[in-house]
């Protein structure tokens, strides 16, 4: 069973890139990460439970999140030239728990030439902070030759139309000639969601859905939840520990 989550968008004034630092932006985007990782970190937890019973139940759901895509504002990367202070610190901290994948949403809204240039500034942004993403390793394509599939992140997404179907329910998608495509209409033509020159929607599609979705599942199960179980399990036993100042005065009465 796959699951899918959809989370509200981290609240990024537009001017954010006339601010070098804010303490209370700041802490809406450590309250908007913590909540996020609140929610993979019960998953976590929900595992290690289930690993210390005795008896374990091999048909219990895998609940643990193995990836996020994490949709990014064009007109912020621009303005900023490159990630606003309140997506690094959210970054910072999904890194540590979750195979992060960046994305540009609204990626139909800005040029060819600009994707270029915000591709760049992301990539630059991500090494200068250490901000680790999702790593694809290259695979050949249909004529052998090896892709790097990071070189395409971010990728360029955008999102459908929703029509009304004339009964008054929501209907996603286009009309294009006599067929209905996911797409945004406008009056130049259409974008079209699964049309690989358009954007990167199919591309990320087979990528999640295809030959990465163990990959993923891997990683997560043996790197980012290990990781975590570690610190967890350090942790516990820190809490228990018997403090120092209990260890002298059982020296004296000794």
């Amino acid at each position: 069973m796959l699951g899918l989550v959809d989370t509200p968008g981290l609240d990024i004034p537009a001017g954010v890139h006339r601010i070098a630092s804010d303490e209370q932006l700041s802490l809406n985007a450590e309250k908007y990460a913590q909540q996020l990782l609140d929610f993979i970190e019960n998953a976590f937890e929900d595992t290690l439970l289930s690993e210390s019973k005795i008896v374990r139940d091999r048909t219990a759901l895998d609940r643990q999140v193995h990836c996020m895509l994490y949709l990014i504002n064009p007109d912020i990367i621009l303005s900023c030239k490159g990630l606003s202070f309140m997506d690094k610190i959210v970054l910072e901290k999904m890194q540590k728990r979750v195979n992060v994948i960046p994305c540009i949403g609204k990626s139909d809204l800005v040029t060819v030439r600009d994707l270029k240039t915000i591709r760049q500034y992301l990539k630059n942004d991500l090494l200068q902070n250490d901000i680790h993403v999702y790593n694809f390793e290259p695979e050949e394509d249909e004529n052998g030759e090896l892709v790097d599939l990071n070189d395409k992140l971010p990728f360029c997404l955008v999102n459908s139309e929703m029509l009304d179907d004339g009964q008054g329910l929501p209907m996603m998608g286009v009309q294009k000639g006599d067929q209905m495509i996911l797409g945004r209409e406008y009056i130049w033509g259409v974008v079209e969601c699964e049309n690989p020159n358009h954007c990167d929607f199919t591309l990320l599609k087979d990528l999640l859905f295809g030959g990465y979705m163990d990959d993923l599942r891997q990683e997560t199960n043996q790197i980012l939840y290990e990781q975590w179980r570690t610190e967890r399990l350090s942790a516990r036993r820190e809490s228990i520990a018997v403090p120092a100042s209990i260890k002298d005065k059982m020296r004296l009465e000794e």
